[in-house]
C-alpha cells in the first residue's frame, strides 16, 4: 500500500532517505520512508497519512506528526489523549523533539513503536 504522503515497505534494505520501522503493534516490520512535507499519525482518516486502524488502543484521531527540517526529523505530540513518548518519557501537547538515528519512540503505550533508521 502506498500513498503520495508516503510510502511503507516491509524488510527493504537500508537505505538514505529518513525513515521510521514499526517494532510493535498496527505497523510492526514495516518501514516507512518519510516523503511529505509531514507524516500525521492517528487514527483520523480525513486528517492523518498514517493511518491507525480504530482498533489501536491508544492512539488519537490526531496523535502526532514527524516531519523533516532540513536534515533533522522532529516529532510533535499533537494533543494526544494517552500520550506520545521518547526514552526520556512522555510529551507534553505541541511538544516537539529532535529524533535521531537510533531513537525509539512510541504512542499511547509500547504496543505502538517506532525506531528511527
Amino acid at each position: 500500500m502506498a500513498s503520495r504522503y508516503y510510502t511503507y515497505t516491509d524488510n527493504q534494505p537500508r537505505s538514505n532517505p529518513p525513515h521510521i520501522q514499526g517494532i510493535s503493534g498496527a505497523f510492526c516490520n514495516t518501514r516507512i520512508t518519510l516523503g511529505a512535507p509531514c507524516l500525521r499519525l492517528g487514527t483520523n482518516p480525513h486528517h492523518c497519512n498514517l493511518l491507525f486502524p480504530r482498533y489501536a488502543n491508544g492512539i488519537s484521531g490526531e496523535h502526532c506528526r514527524i516531519w523533516m527540517q532540513g536534515r533533522r526529523m522532529i516529532l510533535q505530540d499533537l494533543g494526544s489523549t494517552y500520550g506520545t513518548y521518547i526514552a526520556s518519557g512522555r510529551l507534553s501537547a505541541m511538544e516537539t523533539v529532535e529524533l535521531r538515528r537510533g531513537d525509539r519512540f512510541w504512542l499511547g503505550s509500547e504496543k505502538e513503536a517506532f525506531l528511527v533508521e
